[in-house]
């Protein structure tokens, strides 16, 4: 489960990233593919019901409480303080929106000051 979140946050900074070299698209490609991957097997879990979808939606649900401390922490460099909250609300918000299209959640976080 916390590899799939990592992972879903690695394709928004992929996405950042492209915007600045877009000569880096294959790094965007990449971490599409990783994503999909990880997605699919969250919902194979999820599908199957029971305490190993029981135990993956708690581990989604944990990782999720971290998350935005983790993203506080990768864009705390001097250069993204204009653009910091934008940032960090957008990364919050399609992660959570990632985690309810797989139904690791039932609706989104409470947005997190």
């Amino acid at each position: 489960m916390h590899l799939c979140g990592y992972e879903a946050l690695g394709l928004e900074f992929g996405r950042l990233l492209v915007g600045l070299r877009p000569d880096l698209a294959s790094i965007l490609l990449d971490e599409e593919v990783h994503v999909g991957f990880f997605e699919q097997e969250v919902r194979a879990i999820l599908v199957h019901g029971g305490p190993s979808a029981d135990g993956a939606r708690q581990a989604g649900k944990a990782w999720r409480r971290r998350l935005p401390r983790t993203v506080d922490r990768y864009l705390r460099d001097e250069s993204l303080a204009l653009f910091r909250h934008e940032l960090r609300q957008h990364i919050l918000d399609v992660i959570d929106e990632r985690f309810c299209a797989v139904e690791l959640m039932a609706e989104p976080h409470s947005h997190d000051s």
